[in-house]
This record gives structure tokens, sequence and C-alpha cells, in this order.
């Protein structure tokens, strides 16, 4: 079996998020059966849906950040109802106004996760309101926003009162054991997977509840974890020989973590790390620079209008009275966050044959009622396990769920069942991605990951330059020396850590893509053992190490690195410097 096609199929094993389960499936099947109940389906599916949408969109990740992507996207999605509006609107003006609303949907990804997300559920959302028949717009949004304050709540309960530690735990429990694989054997992949645990833990941000006297002095203390543990990494990697001192200023402060004396440092700073560099004033990016659309979004964009178009116009030709599947699967596989187009495509349209397969079996063996919202809850509560372990588990489960939902206030009116409708027009929809989102695009089959790097490697130029620097005497003028270079490798690493998602995604597409991601793959590597290198030539510097010959020279090259088209070249020419700074 080819790797990518290995990469596709991968299933991941995955502890079941309990509390995010038990949320989905209350907040889901709790309206649809209450709705059953008072002879309200209608709206017992508008909150179902909207707590669907909050159950995809729930990422096993800090609590502020699930708390800001929740409002951010939820006013986004809601807007699609809107278009219920534009229902009987003749079929070109319609493709035109879809086309172009897909376009600015496709440019919402490059402000933020919460963005991206919205943008994905808005398509979706704006896609059943023009096919399912108008109910009422304003109590559509209505309904909508009251089954989206219904999730927030519930998520409110756990994170405020039932494990509002979760993610920094999480954090922590994997930085520890990646640090205990570090000091067990210091080899260059412990190192890597210590620097990976690391860039997860600095991205925990402070959480919203730490404004109190304990809140912020536990936070410290979290802060003093993960210094101690970069500290602990980075000193041993450079000496290559156990440092007991270091060993045990992480175990105190892990000991010191829950129970310990207040901490004076200040939260670990969290810099969003974004795959393209910008350059902008101290006040922050303008207006203008905030709309501004760079090249890989705009034609991310461009697909996005071209394929949601020719889905809408499927109204016309697909033959089919619940025609807005089509969309809908455009919407849903070309997210908008630049991730696989190809493999959401073929995987979507596998678990949407087998979910609307299950859907079907449901109908006929559960009438409608009380008990199928139970089962629609209880499908519902396995969203969460089912999107971290596998794309098309996923897909499976939310094909089954939607449809179950869409039946009680759309059924089927022609000769083929609701079921077999979703599969036709998700198949359709697949197709419509395949060629006019991928194939027809040499760009959309080549991976880009070149800004990031370039970001990267200019962080490991100014820590080159900042240890090519005398070692000041003067203690505040060597604690901004130290600062400076720390800064500079931490954010040299997590960038190129940031790298491993879309290479990850990229390996699961045929050729040229998952090609372009191994070698790419390969290049990380050593472009990570680069800045390894420079990170122990920094710290050989603080003990009497006379600086590296040509240093400045030496710099521009690393910063030229990024500049080459071909990984190849880059491995190369990152390995020859690694050996150069190292002395090998």
């Amino acid at each position: 079996m080819p790797g990518w096609v290995r990469a596709t199929l991968r299933f991941r094993r995955v502890v079941p998020p309990l509390g995010s389960s038990i949320r989905g499936g209350l907040c889901v099947g709790v309206p649809v059966a209450v709705g059953f109940a008072v002879g309200e389906p209608v709206i017992g599916v508008t909150l179902g849906l909207a707590c669907v949408l909050r159950t995809i969109g729930e990422r096993e990740g800090p609590h502020r950040g699930n708390v800001t992507s929740l409002l951010i996207a939820t006013p986004i999605a809601a807007a699609g109802y809107l278009f219920g509006l534009v229902q009987d609107l003749a079929l070109v003006p319609l493709v035109a106004l879809m086309a172009a609303v897909a376009f600015v949907a496709g440019t919402l990804a490059r402000h933020g996760e919460g963005f991206a997300l919205g943008g994905m559920q808005f398509l979706l959302v704006a896609s059943i309101a023009l096919g399912v028949p108008d109910t009422g717009t304003a109590a559509e949004l209505g309904w909508f926003f009251l089954g989206a304050g219904i999730y927030a709540v519930c998520m409110a309960v756990d994170f405020l009162l039932l494990e509002p530690l979760r993610p920094e735990r999480i954090a922590l429990a994997d930085l520890d054991r990646a640090v205990q694989m570090f000091e067990a054997s210091p080899g260059p992949v412990e190192r890597a997977a210590a620097n990976s645990a690391l860039a997860a833990a600095r991205r925990v941000p402070t959480p919203g509840w730490a404004t109190t006297t304990a809140g912020i002095a536990r936070w410290g203390r979290y802060a003093d974890v993960v210094t101690a543990a970069d500290d602990l990494v980075a000193w041993e990697a450079a000496r290559r020989d156990p440092d007991d001192a270091r060993r045990r200023a992480y175990r105190d402060a892990r000991a010191a973590l829950l129970d310990g004396p207040p901490s004076d440092r200040a939260p670990v700073p969290v810099t969003p790390v974004t795959p393209v560099a910008s350059v902008t004033s101290v006040a922050g990016p303008s207006w203008r620079e905030r709309l501004a659309l760079d090249p890989p979004t705009r034609a991310h964009a461009a697909r996005l209008a071209l394929c949601f178009g020719l889905a809408v116009s499927s109204r016309a030709w697909v033959g089919l009275d619940h025609w807005f599947w089509v969309p809908a699967t455009v919407g849903l596989v070309m997210q908008p966050d630049f991730g696989s187009v190809f493999g959401r495509a073929v995987l979507r349209v596998a678990g949407t044959l087998v979910g609307s397969a299950f859907a079907a079996l449901v109908i006929w063996a559960v009438p409608s009622g009380i008990g199928l919202g139970i089962v629609i809850g209880m499908l519902a509560a396995t969203v969460p396990w089912a999107k971290q372990t596998s794309y098309v588990l996923q897909s499976l489960v939310l094909a089954a769920v939607v449809l179950l939902l869409v039946s009680q206030v759309a059924p089927a009116e022609g000769s083929l069942s609701l079921p077999l409708q979703r599969v036709l027009a998700t198949a359709v929809g697949g197709v419509i991605v395949l060629v006019f989102g991928y194939l027809v695009w040499p760009a959309a089959r080549r991976v880009s990951i070149a800004p990031t790097v370039r970001s990267a490697t200019s962080s490991m130029a100014a820590m080159l330059r900042t240890a090519t620097e005398p070692v000041p005497t003067d203690p505040e003028a060597q604690a901004a020396r130290k600062a400076s270079a720390i800064s500079a490798r931490q954010r040299a690493l997590d960038l190129l850590v940031s790298t491993k998602v879309p290479l990850g995604r990229a390996a699961g597409e045929p050729p040229p893509t998952s090609t372009d991601a191994a070698a790419w793959t390969d290049a990380v590597r050593s472009l990570e053992r680069l800045g390894g290198a420079v990170s122990d030539h920094a710290i050989a510097r603080l003990s009497g190490t006379p600086p590296l010959p040509g240093a400045d020279a030496i710099a521009a090259e690393i910063e030229a690195v990024a500049y080459e088209p071909d990984p190849d070249v880059v491995e190369t020419r990152a390995s020859d410097l690694a050996a150069r700074i190292s002395g090998r």
C-alpha cells in the first residue's frame, strides 16, 4: 500500500474525551428529545444542529481557545440562515451570489482558528438554508443562538467547576514524558520530541480565571516548570552530559506546581505561531494590512468560490430534492484552513456512505419521537472521539447525526430515499472538489511552508549573532543577552514544530504532494538539528568558548537556506551548516 494511502487511512489511538462526549451527547440529544415531547421538532432540531457544530469546533486544548472560537464562529455560522431568504432566486444570480460569499468565507482562515471554523460552518448552514423549506429566518437565528448558548453554559460548567486545569495538566504530562525520555537517552529524536512538547506547553495561554492571587501564583509555577524543562533540555543537549542541578530544578518546579510557594515569574508569554511572518508597526497591523490577502489565501478562496458556485448550480442538474448536500460537501471538504483536500474528499464520501447506511437503519428501526432524540444524542456523544481518531470516522458519525436531524424537518419527496440522496449528493460534491478544487490547479498539489521556514532560520541567525557578542559582565546586560538568545531559540524551534501539522496533512495526498511532504519533513529535521547546533554554541559561549569564526557569514548562510525552493537542497545545506557549527 502506498505511503500516502496509509497516511490517509491512519487511525490515531486516543483516550476518549469523556467531558466533551457527555456534553455533546446531552446538548444535542436532550433538545431534540424535548422538541419531540412538546410537539416542536423543528425547534429541537435547530438547537441540536447548533450544538453539533459547537461539538465539531471544540478542540482538545486550552479552554480559552475553545471559548474564543465559539464566540467567533457562532455568529458567522448563524449568518448562514439568512440565505434561506434567497431560496427562490433565479439560478444564475444565486450561483454568482453564493460564489462571492464562498470567496469571502475562504479568506477568513487567515484571521485565526475561530474564523476558519466559522467560515466552514457558515457554508454548511447556508447550504441547508438554501435547500430546506424556510421556517422563519428570524426564529431559526434565535433558536440557533440559544443552542449555542446552552452549549456555552455546559462548557463553562466543565471548564470552571469540573476540571479547570485540564489543558495545562495535559501539556505538562506530555512534557514530563518527553523530558524523562530525553534524560534516559538524549539523542536527536528525543531532543526533537522534547522540543515539540515544550512548544505545546508554551501554546497554553494564561486562563481567564488567573486574575486572583491564587491563580496568578499557580500560573507562575506553571511557567517555572516550562522554563526549567526548557533549560534542562537545552543545557544537557549542549554539554552532552547529565546536569544534576538542572534536573533537580525541574523536579522541584514540578513538585511545587500544585501546592508550592508563590512564584514571582511572569506567565509564559504566548506568541501565536503563524505560517506567514509579517513586519508591522509597534501599534500592530492596520486595518488595510489585516484585510490584505496574500497569494495562498486568494488562490484557496478562488478555488472554493468556483467549487461552491458549481455545487449551488447542481440545483438545476443533479435531479435531487436534497441537492443542498452538494454545496454542503464542498464547504466541509474545502474547509478554509489550507488542509488536505484530496484525502478529505475521498474520506468524506466513504464516511458518508457508511454513515448514511447507518442512519437509514435507525430511521427504519426507531420511529420519530423521544427515542430518536436519545439515539441522536448517543451518536453525537461519539463525535469528540471520532474526530480525534480519524477523519473518516468523523465523517461517518456526522453524516449519520446530521442526516437524522434534517430528516425530521425535510423528509425526502422523490423516489430516492433520504440516505441514498445524501450519498449521491456527497459523491457529486466530492467529484467537484477533486476536479475543480484540486486536479486542475497545480499549486493546490504542492506543499508551502517556506514562509514559516524563513521565520525560523531568521531566528536562528539572530541567536547566532547574539552568541557572537562578548558575554557582558554587568548582570542586567547578561540577563538581557540570555533572554534574547532564549527567545530566538524558542521561536525558531516552535516555528519548525508548527510545520508538522501541514506536512502531516499533505502526507495523506497522492504524489506530488506526499512526495513534497516527505522531502520537506526530512528538511525540517535537518533544520531542527541546525537550530540545536546554534543553541549548543550559544550555551557553550557562556562557559568561555571562543566565538565561531566567520559567524556573521554563517548567519547569512542560515538565512539564505530558507530561500532554496528544493527541500533536498535545504536538507543538505542545513546539515552542512550544523556540522560546521558543531565542529564536526
